[in-house]
């Protein structure tokens, strides 16, 4: 499979900028692995306001929604949270 870029949305990505450094690197692998197997899916998921489903996953503290754009070839990541 074709390695992905990915984004970060706008609160997502502060939220990763706010995280401890070690909560940071583990976030920042998991992106990474994400663009490796972008088609991956998570046993919970979330509808956005345009019905397209979020996979959410958990990362240490952090609760991760993204989704894969397949036409553009990005994993979107819409929000990043502590629990």
């Amino acid at each position: 499979m074709v390695r992905y870029a990915y984004t970060l949305h706008e609160s997502a990505a502060a939220s990763l900028l706010a995280a401890r450094k070690a909560e940071r690197s583990d976030l920042l692998r998991f992106i990474d692995a994400l663009a490796s197997t972008p088609s991956r899916r998570e046993a919970e998921t979330v509808l956005d306001e345009l019905g397209r489903r979020n996979e959410v996953a958990y990362v240490g503290h952090f609760r991760v929604v993204y989704w894969a754009d397949h036409a553009a070839k990005e994993v979107r990541i819409m929000d990043i949270r502590q629990y």
